[in-house]
């Protein structure tokens, strides 16, 4: 395959990835604390003292929103990755248009020089939402099927075996 003028591989700081996986994974493990502190209080709602009832609906309302905030903080950050990211690559395939001969330049198809802006960039954002979440998604599954096996192993089966009879119910009914 003959190279083009506007090839840029995609070179990411393995450490800014590094970190939106760990934090990723750190937020994850803060809401799963949240399951388990309700249940723990449903469990002992009866020999709690009534008087601090609200005392536990207000924790639980803090811990919500904090684990919320910090969720949309995780989103944010890896946003802010994909556009420094995607406008340094977008600065060079300006800088490659800008040194195309003026003759050459006319010549191109004006669709070609913004496809070239537009869809290279969102192969950009594919690109680094896939090489984060993939890790991330990897070990929040495996988590997952770890919680299930030591719940319930005869669940745990159903659901290995049902999750992807649901998907593909999914894709093949939204394809229709």
């Amino acid at each position: 395959m003959k190279n083009s003028k506007f090839d840029l591989p995609i070179k990411l700081k393995k450490s800014s990835v590094i970190f939106l996986c760990i934090f990723s994974l750190g937020v994850y493990f803060i809401s799963l604390i949240f399951p388990y502190i309700f249940k723990s209080i449903l469990d002992n709602v009866g020999n709690m003292d009534s008087g601090k009832l609200y005392l536990y609906i207000f924790g639980i309302i803090v811990f919500a929103v904090f684990v919320h905030g910090i969720s949309y903080l995780c989103d944010y950050l890896n946003q802010i990755f994909c556009n420094k990211t995607a406008l340094r690559y977008q600065k060079q395939i300006v800088k490659k248009i800008s040194k195309i001969n003026t003759p050459d330049y006319e010549g191109m198809s004006k669709a070609k020089v913004l496809n070239l802006l537009n869809y290279d960039i969102a192969v950009i954002y594919t690109y680094i939402n896939l090489k984060i979440d993939l890790v991330v998604d990897s070990i929040k599954i495996l988590l997952v099927a770890f919680i299930l096996i030591k719940i319930n192993y005869i669940l745990a089966i159903i659901t290995f075996i049902l999750i992807p009879i649901y998907y593909l119910g999914n894709y093949f009914n939204k394809n229709r």
